[in-house]
């Protein structure tokens, strides 16, 4: 008898006083090939310890620059794109430091239709 468990779940059998885990584990990505650091086969199956990359924090003195070389305001989009292809910045590091920046008052929200625009509050923006 096989009993398995859903991710984050654990079941076992008894059998003959001994305990049994059987897991199933399904790579569930589209068009990607299955993990190198998960080895499904059931006679050796391990899990591989990956470094963590480390993680890109934004200054909001980095924001300011981008909004400035930018004439001194940009879709809000376009801003965190921006960021993530200069920086390597994930979308929430930069998101954080916009917030961050407009709590100081060095930037104010605006909007383009429904899309957001953030705008440097200094005068002498572009010139």
């Amino acid at each position: 008898m096989d009993v398995y468990a859903s991710p984050g779940k654990q079941i076992s059998t008894k059998r003959a006083a001994v305990s049994v885990c059987v897991f199933e584990f399904r790579a569930e990505t589209f068009g990607s090939a299955r993990s190198d650091s998960l080895h499904l086969d059931p006679e050796t199956l391990w899990l591989e310890q990956v470094e963590a990359k480390e993680v890109r924090k934004v200054k909001v003195e980095e924001v300011l620059d981008e909004l400035f070389s930018r004439g001194g305001q940009c879709l809000q989009d376009d801003l965190i794109k921006a960021m993530g292809d200069k920086l390597g910045a994930k979308e929430r590091s930069t998101r954080d430091a916009i917030y961050e920046a407009r709590d100081k008052e060095l930037i104010e929200a605006g909007y383009k239709g429904q899309k957001r625009v953030w705008i440097l509050k200094q005068k002498d923006v572009g010139k």
